[in-house]
């Protein structure tokens, strides 16, 4: 048997190291791709909040009741539609009819908004400890749940040009049943949590 020796042909370090960096800007265009795509999101959710922000106001101005605490949507909407106490709080209940309120005014197309980030909105009176009404970006549709991490919660804030989570249009907390500080520190992002525990709510 011949057994052949062959001399074979290596790469050299100035190839290895362009193969590396090739490889380096193709990591880094990826997580510039989904960080523009994140930053796009949290934009349109932003535009989403105010939107329905300005649904829910003008349904205020125009029949002079909050949606889904309307006395007398029935009157005005006809069957389908269910009355609210009338007392000036989106409560219980009257938060699902509030959707149903705006969308049989014509100011909303769907009876339930997703938003663009993920999770659902809630128009919710006096949640999380808070006074008045609110529109809550939240993980579930039925209830306050965390939805953004508390980087994304940190960006959202300063699309809206506001940096401390508990002042402004928008309020940044920690969601309910979450570790006090899983979402903030005081008035500071725990920017080492990953963990969707931020809420977000938006006076109305």
């Amino acid at each position: 048997m011949k057994i052949l020796n062959r001399k074979l042909k290596a790469f050299s370090l100035i190839e290895i190291s362009i193969v590396l960096i090739v490889i380096g800007l193709i990591t880094t265009a990826i997580f510039k791709g989904q960080d523009l795509i994140e930053s796009a999101r949290l934009q349109a959710t932003l535009q989403e909040m105010n939107q329905l922000k300005l649904s829910v106001i003008h349904y205020r101005d125009q029949f002079g009741q909050w949606p889904g605490n309307d006395v007398r949507a029935q009157q005005r909407f006809g069957t389908g539609v269910s009355n609210g106490s009338g007392r000036g709080l989106i409560m219980g209940s009257e938060s699902a009819q509030a959707w149903i309120h705006l969308k049989a005014a014509g100011l909303i197309e769907n009876p339930l908004s997703e938003a663009k980030i993920g999770g659902h909105y809630i128009i919710a009176g006096n949640p999380s400890g808070l006074q008045g009404n609110y529109i809550v970006l939240s993980g579930h549709s039925d209830e306050i749940t965390g939805m953004l991490t508390p980087q994304q919660a940190m960006r959202l804030k300063g699309k809206a040009g506001e940096m401390h989570p508990g002042e402004g249009q928008l309020i940044i907390q920690s969601a309910s049943g979450q570790n006090t500080t899983a979402c903030l520190t005081g008035q500071t992002y725990n920017l080492k949590s990953n963990h969707p525990s931020c809420i977000v709510l938006m006076k109305i």
